[in-house]
C-alpha cells in the first residue's frame, strides 16, 4: 500500500462539455507528474447530475442546486 493517497472532488456547474478541456488538462498533468515524480492517478471517476441526485449528494460550494457532474480524482 502506498504511505499516501490523495483524493480530489471537482464539481462543475453549468454545461457538462464546457468541463472537458479541465479534465483533459487534470489527466495531462497527472500523467506528466508520474513522468516527474512517480505519483501515480490511482482513480478517476465520473459521477452524473442523475447519479448524484439519486444518492442525495451534498455540493461542497454554497450555490443553487446540484452540480452537472462531479469528478472525483485519487492519486497515490
Amino acid at each position: 500500500m502506498p504511505v499516501h493517497t490523495r483524493t480530489v472532488c471537482l464539481e462543475f456547474f453549468g454545461n457538462a462539455k464546457d468541463a472537458v478541456p479541465s479534465i483533459v488538462e487534470i489527466i495531462d498533468f497527472m500523467f506528466a507528474e508520474q513522468k516527474r515524480s512517480g505519483v501515480l492517478l490511482a482513480g478517476l471517476e465520473h459521477l452524473d447530475d442523475r447519479y448524484l441526485k439519486a444518492v442525495g449528494y451534498a455540493t461542497q460550494v454554497q450555490t443553487r442546486g446540484l452540480p452537472k457532474m462531479a469528478l472525483s480524482a485519487t492519486s497515490r
